[in-house]
């Protein structure tokens, strides 16, 4: 099928670049364990929405990878470590990323580590969300 690959964004690029490692660099980009499955397919779909209206449609790779990702959300046993590490469904991921990749000239290897800080909500402190804000007032 011939279409025409719109240039990824930055931050599409590093998603998709974080989407084709092993569990072990995911769970080091994101600095977690039990969420990085979640924030890894999060960040990809927020990059995804951020494009033009017609990016999937002329990115029928791209739109594949976010069909299957699609395909399990909501559904428990997709979303945490050990799928991470274990299941053909993020081996199929990795591979898809790789190839969207590959097919497009861009590096398959890992990306830098996000400047991002990841904080466990269910740690912060009371007065922590307090610092959250000012953190976010810094970074605007």
């Amino acid at each position: 099928m011939e279409y025409k690959q719109a240039e990824l964004s930055p931050q599409l690029q590093w998603s998709l670049q974080a989407l084709a490692q092993d569990s072990e660099t995911q769970f080091a980009l994101y600095q977690c364990y039990n969420e990085a499955a979640d924030d890894l397919v999060l960040d990809f779909e927020t990059y995804v929405l951020r494009e033009d209206e017609n990016f999937l449609s002329l990115n029928q790779d791209i739109a594949q990878l976010d069909d299957l990702i699609e395909s399990k959300s909501g559904i428990q046993g997709f979303w945490n470590a050990e799928a991470m590490r274990n299941s053909d469904f993020w081996q199929e991921i990795r591979l898809l990323s790789k190839k969207i990749l590959d097919g497009r000239g861009l590096p398959t290897s890992a990306p830098e580590p996000t400047p991002n800080i990841f904080i466990n909500v269910d740690e912060v402190p009371k007065d922590g969300w307090k610092l959250l804000k000012f953190v976010r007032w810094l970074r605007q």
